[in-house]
């Protein structure tokens, strides 16, 4: 599975962008994620044509604040909807609310697409564990060649482990959010995920690049190969 990061950065990390990637999955584009900073980084990088599906792992503004901007560019520039996936009727019912305060009559510009109906991709409800009552969702992400988990937002280290065991599905690579600091209950700090070195490789985002421990064993998600970052 090929996939590029556009950002790999918090809210505050105003250099390294607004974390998000871009997944070609089964034939369509899919981006996770469209924070501020994410619709330039795609014009930038000429990658706006790639995109035909977006998944938001949560509404705060670093993860959607140029959502609106990149569903206008895709039905006045490129002359086509922009299709958003969703997880369920409450995660719909959420992002309809979220988006009609930016585009007017957003039927006309956006697709809804049922998570069922994009291939390879399944939504894991993680509800409160980044942000307290906040829905937020992480991304199992299957091909014919790779199992990826990409966890959005969270600070609950053992969660995923716990849902693999449940569903009998083992990654063969996690992106997975972190901090260098301590922020219990927001953000797993990286050490909280040296555990699941024992399933598979782990690359972590989020975290600014150039602030990374020296002692870390784990790898951030620039240090991907060119193809995969």
């Amino acid at each position: 599975m090929q996939f590029q990061f556009l950002g790999t950065g918090g809210a505050f990390d105003v250099e390294w962008g607004n974390s998000a990637a871009l997944f070609q999955l089964n034939g369509y584009g899919l981006l996770v994620d469209c924070g501020h900073s994410v619709y330039g980084a795609l014009v930038q990088k000429g990658l706006v044509d790639a995109v035909t599906h977006v998944f938001l792992t949560h509404t705060h503004d670093d993860h959607c604040g140029s959502l609106g901007t990149l569903i206008y560019h895709h039905y006045f520039k490129l002359g086509r909807k922009l299709k958003l996936v969703v997880a369920d009727d409450p995660h719909h019912e959420e992002l309809h609310s979220l988006l009609r305060l930016t585009v007017r009559d957003l039927d006309k510009y956006l697709e809804f697409v049922r998570i069922q109906q994009t291939p390879g991709l399944t939504a894991i409800p993680t509800h409160g564990l980044h942000f307290p009552d906040m829905p937020t969702w992480g991304l199992f992400l299957e091909d014919s060649e790779d199992r990826i988990l990409y966890s959005g937002d969270m600070g609950h280290p053992t969660f995923f482990r716990d849902w693999f065991t449940a569903q009998g599905k083992t990654p063969t690579l996690i992106l997975h959010e972190a901090t260098w600091g301590h922020a219990p209950g927001v953000h797993c700090h990286y050490t909280d995920l040296y555990p699941y070195l024992e399933l598979c490789s782990v690359y972590i985002y989020h975290c600014p690049f150039d602030q990374m421990p020296e002692d870390c064993q784990l790898r951030h998600v620039l240090e991907l190969p060119p193809a995969r970052r």
